[in-house]
């Protein structure tokens, strides 16, 4: 969205107030009609969905250096919000470092960890290698993590870019290239969670 398919709002109050994503909710409910009726928020759920927004530009993208131009902004606000819809051309797609991907293994492992303790399992880490060395768990666990941080976003919890990692694992292809016409959906993730569990339950015993 260049500049000039932004409608100007009054930013400057609610900036001040300090409050995450009132900038982004200003911003999208001047901006509501530009956007697909059938991607709009319901009524009622416009704070979560401002929250994920929020959350999605700081999660997925950087902002790139040019000291040559100077730094578009709506009014004279210098936000995240404010810069990033202003300079959209100079978005790019964060690439994860290698604490990132660490962090999105930990994630993981934690989720498999919390879905064992739900089915009443012990879970020494033998057996979570043993889970994890299979393909088809790692991408289901990485679901499972995506899915308990998405709620946290939607909550206005912090992300990072870790969570771009757990999205690449379960909507890129091994070899580093997205899923043609990939799409999300919450049966995805159950049925996910369900296999893990039948794994968990195939693998242990509940402690006596």
């Amino acid at each position: 969205m260049g500049r000039k398919q932004l409608t100007p709002a009054r930013f400057h109050d609610l900036h001040e107030s300090g409050v995450p994503g009132d900038g982004v909710e200003l911003w999208l409910r001047f901006n509501i009609h530009r956007i697909p009726e059938d991607a709009q928020p319901p009524p009622g759920e416009m704070r979560g969905f401002v929250n994920y927004l929020d959350s999605y530009l700081t999660t997925s993208f950087d902002l790139l250096d040019d000291p040559g131009t100077r730094l578009a902004s709506i009014g004279t606000c210098d936000c995240s919000l404010c810069t990033y819809a202003a300079r959209r051309p100079y978005l790019q797609a964060k690439k994860p470092r290698q604490s990132d991907k660490d962090r999105a293994t930990r994630a993981c492992r934690e989720r498999l960890a919390e879905l064992a303790r739900e089915e009443g399992l012990e879970l020494p880490e033998a057996r979570t290698e043993e889970i994890m060395a299979s393909s088809q768990a790692r991408r289901d666990s990485a679901y499972s993590a995506y899915g308990t941080a998405l709620l946290e976003r939607v909550r206005g919890g912090d992300s990072g870019p870790y969570v771009l990692v757990l999205w690449r694992m379960i909507a890129w292809k091994p070899e580093g290239s997205p899923i043609p016409g990939f799409t999300l959906e919450p049966e995805d993730i159950f049925a996910a969670e369900q296999r893990l569990r039948e794994a968990l339950r195939g693998v242990y015993a509940p402690p006596a």
